[in-house]
């Protein structure tokens, strides 16, 4: 069977199972892209099916494009080889934009996905080795001396199963080509994907996921869909795998929005920041205390993803899982150079005061949506 039809087989799969399928309700978010974006992914990472379904019907219905693109990042980044039959099945129902016809509305395809990866457990190794790629400090000289080798000398060292794997992550980079990678660390140059996953497959990679991942690669240079292969490969080896859920504790809500969605990658989250920098007397004594640190408000803005954005509900734990977490950890604090230490530091005082900066949330929140509504009551 051809690549083809492999995908053909998955994309009518999937329309069969939501042909007859109601698509759920949901809650009104009178939020932006931004925040609704902010909500989808981190409800999905918590399995908060409700929360995402909410928040994936509001941003499907303001931008389209960046919704089924967000998608396709969300899985690999936060599934990822907790769930790879998942991941498959995201990567092509979102990419299957001329198929979403057979459906009256796009909406039951895209709650179809959101449901599926809120159920599933998750792994962030995709995602810590890609950063570890763009930013860890022991991999700098790495991406540099690895960037001029050929294609075969790169596969060859994707497929040293006893070379660190954050190095063969940066070989099956420079594998799959870099061109589309905006980084100035690692060299821009042209791979080939087909050979790369040649190897996958050769290393036991399943046919239809590889499929999948290959169409994603070359859909648009997917560096996470490279890497999720590889973590698949390497998990392979290892038979101790289990499933772990973690106790996330009451999500607080305002206006049907969860307030850890009001986060650096927003608007209000870019000013509740600056005010949980300055108001909270922990967080300013910690700045003042690191004023080395080149952008505190990044700083700030990190640490509220370890204590709150980036947690999972349920987690995949394998042999790995410890070594990911240390290897993302170290190569996000060097984005803002700071000392993983401190990082760890100023996580935990976020974490104590999680209800003061929940305040300030809120009160951002309910200050945009009274000004939004007089906006609009003065255009009428």
């Amino acid at each position: 069977m051809h690549d083809r039809e492999f995908l053909d087989d998955i994309r009518n799969n999937i329309f069969s199972e939501i042909a007859d399928r109601p698509a759920p309700s949901t809650e009104y978010m009178k939020v932006d892209r931004w925040v609704s974006s902010s909500a989808l992914q981190k409800a999905i990472r918590r399995g908060d099916r409700q929360t995402a379904l909410s928040a994936g019907s509001r941003y499907l219905g303001l931008d389209t494009t960046s919704f089924w693109r967000r998608l396709r990042i969300i899985a690999p980044e936060d599934v990822g080889i907790g769930a790879d039959q998942v991941v498959l099945e995201v990567l092509v129902g979102a990419a299957s934009a001329s198929h979403r016809t057979k459906t009256s509305s796009p909406w039951p395809l895209a709650a179809f996905l959101i449901e599926r990866m809120c159920v599933v457990p998750k792994d962030r190794s995709t995602a810590a080795l890609l950063q570890a790629a763009l930013s860890h400090p022991e991999l700098g000289h790495i991406c540099k001396s690895f960037g001029g080798r050929g294609v075969q000398d790169l596969l060859r060292m994707v497929a040293d199963c006893g070379a660190p794997l954050a190095q063969r992550a940066v070989a099956a980079l420079y594998a799959a080509g870099t061109t589309s990678l905006k980084d100035e660390r690692l060299i821009h140059r042209r791979g080939d994907i087909a050979a790369l996953f040649g190897y996958f497959d050769a290393m036991g990679l399943p046919r239809q996921l590889s499929t999948a991942l290959k169409d994603a690669a070359h859909r648009a240079r997917f560096s996470l869909s490279t890497l999720l292969a590889l973590a698949w490969v390497d998990m392979q080896q290892y038979e101790a795998v289990r499933t772990l859920r973690h106790d996330l504790g009451t999500t607080r809500i305002a206006e049907c929005v969860p307030l850890y969605a009001i986060d650096k990658h927003t608007a209000m989250g870019t000013r509740v920041l600056a005010k949980f920098s300055s108001r909270v007397p922990a967080v300013a004594q910690f700045l003042a205390e690191h004023d080395y640190i080149p952008r505190p408000a990044a700083a700030v803005g990190l640490a509220v993803f370890y204590a709150e954005g980036g947690l999972l509900g349920e987690q995949l734990i394998w042999r790995r899982t410890e070594e990911m977490s240390v290897l993302e950890r170290e190569a996000d604090s060097a984005t803002i150079k700071m000392e993983p230490a401190a990082l760890s530091e100023l996580t935990q005082i976020v974490r104590d005061h999680l209800e003061e900066l929940n305040d300030l949330r809120e009160t951002e929140l309910l200050r945009s949506l009274a000004k939004a509504a007089a906006r609009k009551g003065e255009t009428r």
